[in-house]
């Protein structure tokens, strides 16, 4: 017989696997069934102790020292429900940021005023906790190297950019999402605002459109719409 963090372990590894299957189909409210999931897996944990206890306590063993270590052993097992649940949370972040992914720029499509625009960039999104990570790299008009990046939790506070080739010099920027497929910032250097930007990815997932509006690093209008195809 299995013992009872190894057969709790099966449990909720499998429940994992069907509940990760029925999101990709299903259109529930996501936090309702993050909660409700949760719950059962803390379920089956308890659940899989008390058939044990029932199962190998014998009669003259002490209570104090029974009740002891079952409580032990269910402390135990709602951990590990929760490291099953954090995995899982953090796999329906990642599915739900439409903007994960590597991002090649259309240069065809995409416009620049004044030009010329870059003759190439990519850019590779990763989810990193509840945010992610922007990295750029390209080559200018002139031929110069783009190679910059910068984490946001799309709370609009301040992140820092690092890197160069950064659209008028900007060393920070200001994000956040406003709806599931779309995100609005403020480009910034040394503490002043010197762009807006606006991404939007397409309903069916596959391209992205970044408008910016701003002033040159010599003070001049620009403005430019940068559409990525998805790799």
């Amino acid at each position: 017989m299995e013992s009872p963090p190894i057969a709790t372990a099966y449990a909720l590894s499998g429940s994992l696997l069907g509940t990760i299957t029925l999101w990709r189909r299903s259109s529930t409210d996501r936090a309702f069934f993050l909660r409700t999931e949760t719950d059962r897996l803390t379920s089956i944990a308890s659940n899989c102790m008390t058939r044990h206890n029932a199962m190998t306590l014998r009669p003259d063993e002490d209570r104090a020292e029974a009740t002891k270590g079952e409580n032990s052993m269910k402390r135990s097992l709602i951990v590990l429900a929760f490291v099953v649940g954090a995995a899982f949370t953090s796999h329906l972040l990642a599915q739900d940021n439409p903007f994960v992914g590597t991002w090649n720029l259309n240069t065809a499509k995409s416009k620049f005023e004044p030009g010329p625009g870059p003759k190439s960039l990519t850019r590779t999104i990763v989810a990193q906790g509840s945010g992610a990570k922007y990295s750029f790299e390209g080559v200018g008009a002139d031929g110069s190297s783009y190679a910059y990046s910068f984490s946001t939790n799309y709370d609009g506070t301040d992140s820092a950019i690092t890197g160069t080739g950064t659209p008028g010099g900007a060393n920070a920027i200001a994000l956040k999402r406003v709806s599931s497929r779309k995100t609005e910032g403020t480009l910034k250097k040394d503490g002043k605002e010197i762009a807006k930007v606006v991404a939007e990815v397409s309903k069916d997932g596959k391209v992205a459109t970044v408008k910016t509006k701003g002033k040159t690093a010599d003070g001049k209008e620009s403005s430019s719409e940068s559409v990525y195809d998805k790799q």
